[in-house]
């Protein structure tokens, strides 16, 4: 249920009245060097194997559990 600033959450048997909050994710834009420049950082690494090789964590849910195929993924994956 909405109404107008306030949401209403149940909680138990008890409705609690919350502002609503209006979170619009932000559009990120890059420029074409910027890109560029980023894929042939991943290329240079890729090359000359400066990357983890047991693996990288990405965050607290995600990881890399091969650099290689990860970065090789990326760079063809731009460059169609």
């Amino acid at each position: 249920m909405s109404f107008g600033k306030f949401a209403l959450t149940l909680v138990g048997a008890f409705f609690i009245p919350l502002p609503k909050t209006n979170i619009i994710a932000e559009e990120k834009k890059y420029d074409y060097d910027s890109i560029n420049e980023l894929l042939s950082w991943a290329k240079e690494t890729l090359n000359n194997k400066k990357y983890p090789q047991e693996g990288f964590q990405l965050d607290k849910c995600a990881k890399i559990l091969d650099c290689e195929k990860y970065l090789d993924s990326m760079i063809l994956k731009n460059n169609v």
